[in-house]
């Protein structure tokens, strides 16, 4: 299987893909260690891609979308920051791009604002909880895919049921807004970035059985 990462970053998806003996072309705007083409997505074209990915992994910056500092950059859905107009500019060219190549993709970002925004409203969308995969954190995260378990789609992707607020058989660090546990613990955004290596292996895993079963 051959498959794009955008905003590699740390390349959790990345990483795991190669384990498992996938293809993977990762792309950044920074050059973190194993970045195919660092360059900045919103011009990141077609013709940079070396094959035509079966699948398309992607995570934009959440910053913009964030419940903690919406009201820094957005009224509403408007953008009134520069980094939130450059941040939606990014979603925008991660979209044409799956357009383009029509393949099965994921498009991952932290519970927030970004799933309210015109330009995400029409895609199938779940949610997900870290410590479902064994995360320290709890850490709910949107993720939208074209290969979602339904009724169209018996054999898609189906996460793990999601953990919730005060689950005393969780093992998830209680991290209440402003402190110094959970993701808002984590000292950089590279390391909070990271996910989970067994959702990673359980979206490859679908998605190849998937492409070999059509």
């Amino acid at each position: 299987m051959k498959i794009l990462e955008l905003f590699a970053g740390s390349r959790s998806i990345g990483k795991t893909a190669k384990a498992m003996g996938h293809e993977v072309f990762s792309i950044d705007i920074q050059d973190f260690k194993g970045i195919d083409l660092t360059k900045d997505i919103e011009f990141v074209i077609p013709e940079d891609i070396p094959f035509i990915p079966d699948m398309i992994w992607a995570s934009p910056p959440c910053t913009t979308y964030s419940i903690a500092a919406i009201s820094h950059h957005r009224d509403g859905q408007i953008a009134k920051s520069e980094f939130a107009k450059k941040s939606d500019r990014l979603v925008l060219n991660t979209l044409k791009l799956i357009k383009h190549f029509d393949c099965i993709y994921y498009i991952e970002n932290p519970r927030g604002m970004m799933r309210k925004m015109d330009f995400m409203k029409h895609l199938p969308r779940t949610t997900v909880t870290y410590c479902s995969y064994d995360d320290i954190r709890m850490k709910p995260t949107d993720i939208w895919s074209n290969n979602l378990i339904s009724l169209f789609n018996q054999n898609g992707w189906q996460p793990r049921q999601m953990c919730f607020n005060g689950n005393r058989d969780c093992h998830h660090e209680v991290a209440p807004r402003g402190s110094r546990t959970g993701t808002q613990g984590l000292k950089c955004a590279y390391t909070r970035s990271k996910i989970p290596n067994e959702l990673c292996v359980e979206i490859i895993e679908n998605t190849a059985k998937i492409l070999i079963s059509t």
